[in-house]
């Protein structure tokens, strides 16, 4: 079993991306601040409701959803137990991802034992962050070329070479940035399940 999908990171993100103040006291200070910079804090907190509308509108429960249509989500304006609940929920989404992550970890962590050294030690260092630039395909085998520049390694070029593999689902393309991989042991060998996304 897959821990993670994109939907339910980019869901996440975008959960976590509208900040509001937690009280009346915090938004009361946050417009003190705004004042003392000569920043228009309601035009700014419309501004960052407008930008993330569209994928708050997928993404929040729809007992949100009118605060944002309304503009009022992200203000002292919005009622305080919509507040409450909505922080609450944003508390459970972190924790909810935390716990995927936690369990995918575990995994990777199981399946590292099974795997030769060179192999294990690509895998125990995180490739996210890493841009993809080209796949070379046989009939038996994969290899995929990964600037390391952006990513957490101090490698510079990883080479992914997969042999004899059984399936394979979705498209790798040159320019995508790898932010999120699974690996597992299968009977037969290792299961590796990764999250491109096109652009950082």
């Amino acid at each position: 079993m897959w821990h993670l999908t994109l939907q339910e990171k980019k869901a996440y993100e975008n959960a976590m991306r509208l900040f509001i103040d937690e009280s009346d006291e915090d938004w009361i200070q946050s417009l003190a601040d705004a004042k003392e910079n000569d920043i228009d804090l309601y035009k700014e907190k419309k501004q960052e409701l407008d930008v993330l509308r569209d994928s708050l509108m997928n993404d929040l429960p729809l007992r949100f959803q009118p605060y944002v249509l309304d503009g009022t989500l992200n203000t002292l304006e919005v009622p305080k137990h919509v507040r409450k609940e909505f922080l609450r929920w944003r508390n459970e989404q972190e924790q909810l991802f935390e716990n995927i992550l936690d369990a995918a970890y575990e995994e990777k962590q199981k399946t590292l034992a099974y795997m030769k050294s060179k192999a294990r030690e690509v895998f125990e260092q995180s490739l996210h962050d890493a841009k993809v630039v080209s796949i070379r395909c046989t009939a038996t085998q994969v290899v995929l070329t990964l600037d390391m520049a952006g990513g957490f390694t101090a490698k510079s070029i990883i080479y992914l070479t997969f042999n004899n593999i059984k399936s394979e689902l979705g498209q790798v393309v040159p320019e995508q940035f790898y932010i999120y991989d699974e690996l597992r042991k299968t009977a037969n060998g290792f299961a590796l399940r990764v999250i491109l996304i096109a652009q950082r």
